[in-house]
C-alpha cells in the first residue's frame, strides 16, 4: 500500500509540475505512452505475466496510463523516443547502444532532464556510452544510479545537484577522477567504483555526513577519503595507497562492526590513532609494505580478524607480533 502511495504521489507531483525544455524531440505526436512504445524500433511487453519471458518489457503504474519502469535489453540502438515516456520512474538498459543522434560522441541524450519529477532509478549497463549529459544534475528525485561496464572517463559536475541520491554504482568504467561537487551528495549512502584502472582519487568524498559503504577495488588510489562519521565498510583492496593517515576520522559515529581491507597496496605503515578507530573488527592488511604494527594495536580488543601476511616484516618482528597478539589479543584470528 505505501508503495502504491509513493508512485501516485509521483504521478500527481508530475501533473502539478511541467517542466520548460528546449528541445527537437516532438513528443507531442504521441497520445500516450504506449504509443511511444509502439513507435520504438523493437517490441516491449507492457505488464506481461511472467517477465522472465520477455528481456525488453515495461510496466505501468496503478492506473494503467503511463509507464512506471521500462527494461531495455540486447537492442542496436534505443532512440530518444524513449524521453517521451511522461513519468518514467525507473529505466534499464542492458547490452544496448544508446548515442545522441545530434551528437558525434555516443551519450545519455539530455532529454533525460524531461524525467526530471519521476525518475527515481537510472541503470545503464554494458553500453557504449562515454558521456552523461550535464541535464542529469536535474533529476530532482534520482536516488539509486547503476552504470556498469560503460566506458565513462569523466562525471558532468552537475551530479553534486542530485540531492536524493543514496546509492552509486559505477564499476568497470574509464573514470580518472570523481567531481569535486561529490561532498555535496549529503544523502549518498553506499558508492562502488570497482575496476575503473586509472581512478587516482576520491577524496571528494571527505566528509560526507551518511556515507557507510565504499568499495573501490582495482584503482589506482593513493589516498584514503576521511571524515567519514557513519562509514563502517571500506574495501580498497588492489590500489595504490601508501599510508592509511585519518584514518581514524572514519566511523566515529557508527558503533557497527567495522570492515577496513586494504590488501594488495603500498602501505609502510599502520598509525597508531588506528586504535581509536570505533569497533575495527576486520582489518586486511596482507600484501603491503608493512615492517612493524604501531604499539597501540596490540591493546585494541574489538579486532577480531587481522591478515598480515605477505609483508617486509623480518622473521623475528614477525615472531614479536605473533607473540604479542597471543598475549594481548588471544581470540583474535591472526593471519601471518
Amino acid at each position: 500500500m505505501n508503495c502504491v502511495v509513493v508512485l501516485l504521489s509521483i504521478f500527481c507531483c508530475f501533473l502539478q509540475v511541467r517542466v520548460s525544455i528546449a528541445s527537437s524531440l516532438d513528443c507531442s505526436k504521441y497520445a500516450n505512452d504506449t504509443e511511444v512504445l509502439r513507435s520504438l524500433p523493437f517490441y516491449v511487453a507492457i505488464d506481461p505475466s511472467d517477465r522472465a519471458d520477455y528481456k525488453t518489457f515495461a510496466t505501468t503504474y496503478p492506473n494503467k496510463t503511463m509507464i512506471l519502469s521500462l527494461n531495455i535489453y540486447n537492442q542496436s540502438l534505443v532512440p530518444p523516443t524513449i524521453f517521451c515516456l511522461q513519468a518514467l520512474a525507473e529505466i534499464y538498459i542492458m547490452d544496448s547502444t544508446i548515442c545522441d543522434e545530434q551528437s558525434s560522441v555516443c551519450q545519455l541524450s539530455s532529454e533525460i532532464e524531461r524525467w526530471s519529477e519521476s525518475l527515481s532509478s537510472l541503470n545503464i549497463l554494458r553500453t557504449r556510452v562515454t558521456h552523461l549529459p550535464t541535464s542529469i544534475g536535474k533529476l530532482q528525485r534520482l536516488n539509486t544510479v547503476k552504470l556498469w561496464n560503460n566506458d565513462l572517463a569523466t562525471l558532468p559536475n552537475t551530479f553534486s545537484s542530485l540531492k536524493l541520491l543514496s546509492s552509486l554504482s559505477i564499476i568497470f568504467n574509464q573514470l580518472k577522477s570523481l567531481p569535486k561537487g561529490f561532498g555535496m551528495l549529503n544523502s549518498l549512502s553506499t558508492i562502488e567504483l570497482n575496476n575503473n584502472v586509472n581512478l587516482r582519487s576520491i577524496q571528494s568524498l571527505n566528509g560526507l555526513p551518511n556515507l557507510i559503504t565504499i568499495s573501490a577495488i582495482n584503482c589506482s588510489i593513493t589516498s584514503i577519503p576521511i571524515n567519514l562519521p557513519k562509514l563502517y565498510f571500506m574495501e580498497m583492496t588492489n590500489n595504490k595507497i601508501s599510508n592509511l593517515n585519518g584514518i581514524q576520522t572514519i566511523g566515529s559515529q557508527q558503533d557497527l562492526t567495522k570492515y577496513f581491507l586494504f590488501s594488495l597496496n603500498q602501505i609502510r605503515a599502520v598509525p597508531s590513532e588506528i586504535a581509536s578507530v570505533n569497533n575495527l573488527y576486520i582489518f586486511h592488511l596482507d600484501n603491503n609494505q608493512l615492517t612493524n604494527l604501531p604499539s597501540t594495536i596490540f591493546g585494541y580488543k574489538a579486532l577480531g580478524v587481522l591478515y598480515i601476511q605477505n609483508n617486509s616484516f623480518t622473521s623475528n618482528v614477525l615472531r614479536q607480533i605473533v607473540n604479542k597478539f597471543k598475549t594481548t589479543n588471544p581470540n583474535m584470528r591472526l593471519v601471518f
